[in-house]
């Protein structure tokens, strides 16, 4: 629990930061050989919380007040591993965004009261990496074979890599990269009424799911 203590003296400005870096380490355009799954979390500065519950302080300092109930949307899940040989349950977060058609979310500060509601919605897909095709460490291919290779891969909307690797053994390889999909999310704004209506609809945003994460950290500022 101390790192949960310690979370409780930041400014807001520092734990918006802690989330706004690790969004960005999660969501590379194209694939970096990382794991994309981090035992840091975005909504909790809390480490190795116990797996009966969720994380401590659930999206503290953020705009939105995003309850521990969006855990799967954000992608924050209990995940197997092994430790000293032995399987544990751990929570862990990675990038694949999924809010939903009808999610509703109230922004935490009560002086500037707002309500998101998303109204369409495509789920974000990491970025990815696979083998083409492989030749023998003795048997390079001729520049053209490769140079058309590359051409293709790039007419297909993703980037190409040639190169020479020693393991599992040593050959040359051709590897798709398949850059990162960040999803669709339409975003209806509402404010507070005057009227008979509690709220009224102020505008309709149309933004990615990458980008709806930062704007639940940072308010509706954060787009753009």
């Amino acid at each position: 629990m101390k790192e949960s203590r310690r979370q409780a003296r930041l400014p807001v400005h520092s734990l918006r930061e802690h989330s706004l870096d690790l969004l960005k380490r999660l969501t590379p355009r194209l694939p970096d050989g990382a794991s994309r799954r981090s035992k840091d979390l975005l909504p909790s500065l809390e480490v190795d919380a116990p797996c009966v519950r969720a994380p401590s302080q659930w999206a503290e300092g953020w705009a939105f007040a995003v309850g521990s109930q969006f855990q799967v949307p954000l992608d924050c899940t209990l995940t197997r591993r092994m430790k000293k040989q032995r399987p544990i349950l751990e929570w862990t977060q990675g990038s694949l965004f999924n809010f939903q058609i009808g999610h509703t979310i109230h922004g935490s500060d009560p002086r500037k009261p707002v309500v998101v509601q998303v109204h369409a919605a495509i789920p974000a897909a990491p970025a990815s990496a696979q083998t083409e095709e492989q030749w023998p460490s003795s048997d390079r291919p001729p520049d053209q074979i490769i140079d058309e290779r590359l051409t293709r891969i790039r007419e297909e909307g993703h980037e190409g890599v040639f190169r020479h690797i020693e393991r599992p053994a040593p050959q040359w390889e051709l590897r798709r990269l398949i850059p990162r999909n960040p999803g669709f999310a339409s975003l209806a704004v509402y404010l507070p009424n005057d009227g008979p209506k509690i709220w009224r609809h102020h505008a309709t945003l149309a933004v990615s799911q990458d980008e709806f994460v930062r704007v639940l950290i940072v308010g509706l500022e954060g787009i753009g």
